[in-house]
């Protein structure tokens, strides 16, 4: 601005605060508005969100009302069949022992270990104490696990430690750690009836004895199902299980070699078989499998 002047200047500045009067008039002016506006639904809005919540509430009742009577209908429902459920478990249990048939544990027992507790076709466990190249409780007391029994439904309590250890490597539970082996050694002599251990990193405690009652319960379903197996029924129970699996669980399960010679077995079995108690081709109808069920019984 070449040509300024405190006069124009003035006179600018009384503009300017007309221009902010008038600003402020309209918005107060738009404030009051608001302010009826808000004071005049106010009450209306109250009461339609009391109505909301309300209704909020009465839907929420009968959301729990359904789930409450479902799952006590699915209660009752699962304490019907529970023996149903059972025998189903225990069955396919036994189809699972199936696929174990060829499983060996190649693991030899180190010369000299602590305590051989099962050296078998089934398990190896075994206690030894061993290095760990700490610099305090440099030694620990280790307890041995392995056996043949991988991909089995285990009891929950004990399931971890069973699928670790199950495999032609098996696995090591601390079960205490010292400076001295001889400390170790006489622990071991006091607390052997009641061993209890736990996986590195973990908080929870494993009894030993639990670990050796599920063993043994598997040994004997094992043994159970290598005399099943005899029996044709159970031959093609087992295989028509296989086939069902490779359809309707296993990616591309058709395609499988297995899931092929699974078919070529029944095909064997049925030529050589051909008296059977029940013709092979009712198995998969409904009334078949009932009576496929009561001669497996």
């Amino acid at each position: 601005m070449k040509n300024i002047s405190l006069r124009t200047y003035n006179e600018s500045l009384e503009k300017l605060k007309k221009r902010n009067k008038e600003i402020a008039e309209f918005s107060e002016k738009c404030a009051n508005e608001r302010r009826e506006l808000e004071n005049k639904y106010r009450d209306l809005i109250w009461d339609l969100n009391q109505k909301i919540r309300d209704l909020e509430r009465k839907r929420d009742k009968k959301i729990e009302n359904i789930k409450n009577k479902n799952s006590f209908y699915k209660s009752e429902i699962l304490k019907r069949y529970v023996f149903n459920q059972q025998y189903v478990d225990y069955t396919q249990k036994i189809f699972g022992m199936i696929d174990l048939f060829d499983n060996e544990l190649e693991e030899t027992i180190p010369l000299e270990p602590v305590d051989i507790i099962a050296d078998d076709n089934y398990k190896k466990i075994y206690v030894e104490i061993a290095n760990n190249n700490k610099p305090v409780n440099c030694c620990d007391l280790i307890i041995h696990i392995n056996h043949i029994f991988s991909n089995i439904m285990y009891s929950n309590t004990i399931s971890y430690i069973l699928r670790m250890s199950a495999g032609w490597r098996g696995e090591d539970f601390i079960l205490k750690s010292s400076h001295s082996k001889e400390i170790l050694l006489k622990w071991y002599q006091k607390n052997k009836s009641h061993l209890k251990f736990k996986r590195k990193h973990q908080k929870d405690i494993y009894l030993f004895k639990d670990v050796l009652s599920e063993l043994s319960e598997l040994e004997t379903i094992y043994k159970q199902a290598q005399e099943l197996y005899k029996q044709t029924q159970w031959q093609l129970a087992y295989l028509y299980y296989k086939k069902y699996y490779y359809e309707n669980y296993y990616s591309n399960g058709k395609e499988t070699e297995e899931y092929k010679s699974t078919l070529e077995r029944i095909k064997i079995i049925k030529t050589e078989r051909k008296n059977l108690p029940l013709l092979i081709a009712d198995i998969e109808t409904e009334k078949g499998r009932e009576e496929f069920s009561k001669k497996l019984r």
